[in-house]
């Protein structure tokens, strides 16, 4: 290491003092070497030691330490919010997942009713041609209802059918952008 990256490192090591100390100190230093000679340049610089070292002495932390400070006050905070901070991570997973399990029940309930409401009304229109024999009016009576069951729960199956395809994946979809844009932007916040 020459006189000069010796200063300069130092300079840059002192950007946190008032710019008066650090000319002050620069000048010392360049004093210091000019008392000692260019002849003994290195037994100074070996006598001092790194800027490091110059720069402890004179108070100033180095960016490992500032880095070492600022991870434990991170890490206090989060020992001492634990009760906080994981209450409400819980309480968003268990939003999260009543919200799936709800999307899910109605979901189910969609397909039973529909299920139900088609073979109930299949059931209706044979049950309405064999009481046409009996009664007719009480044939037909039974057959529009089956057709009414049949068609309402054919509709309900094409909802359930939508739902599956297009509506459910969607919703999978915001979650997992909504997870990753969550990640990303505490990613991007935590770089020093």
């Amino acid at each position: 290491m020459t006189r000069g990256e010796f200063l300069r490192e130092l300079e840059y090591l002192l950007k946190d003092i008032p710019e008066s100390d650090r000319a002050d100190a620069i000048a010392y230093y360049n004093n210091y070497f000019d008392e000692a000679g260019i002849e003994n340049e290195q037994k100074v610089i070996q006598e001092l030691g790194s800027p490091e070292k110059v720069a402890k002495t004179m108070g100033v932390k180095s960016d490992t330490a500032k880095k070492k400070t600022h991870w434990i006050i991170i890490i206090l905070i989060a020992v001492l919010t634990f009760p906080l901070w994981v209450g409400i991570v819980a309480g968003l997973f268990g939003g999260l997942v009543a919200l799936l399990a709800g999307v899910f029940g109605v979901t189910v309930g969609i397909f039973g009713s529909g299920a139900g409401l088609s073979i109930g009304g299949i059931v209706c229109l044979v049950v309405g041609v064999f009481r046409m024999v009996v009664s007719p009016l009480e044939g037909l009576a039974t057959m529009g209802v089956g057709a009414l069951l049949a068609a309402a729960g054919l509709l309900l199956l094409l909802l359930f059918a939508w739902l599956v395809i297009r509506w459910i994946p969607e919703l999978f979809r915001s979650i997992v952008n909504a997870v990753r844009n969550v990640r990303h932007r505490n990613e991007g916040g935590n770089q020093i």
